[in-house]
């Protein structure tokens, strides 16, 4: 990914390589890793709520 640095009245932006923004492979990793994580907490909240034992 490749933005453009330098703000308004930059005549010329140099442009800067984006390690972690939107559309790189760092954060397609994060977002799969959030992703999994919530499917891992669902899976326990489930286990928990339907196993069987002694229910008061």
């Amino acid at each position: 990914m490749v933005r453009k640095a330098g703000g308004e009245g930059t005549e010329y932006p140099k442009a800067v390589q984006d390690v972690s923004g939107p559309g790189t492979a760092l954060m397609e990793l994060d977002q799969a890793a959030h992703r999994a994580i919530g499917v891992a907490a669902a899976l326990v909240t489930a286990w928990i709520t339907l196993r069987k034992g002694d229910r008061r």
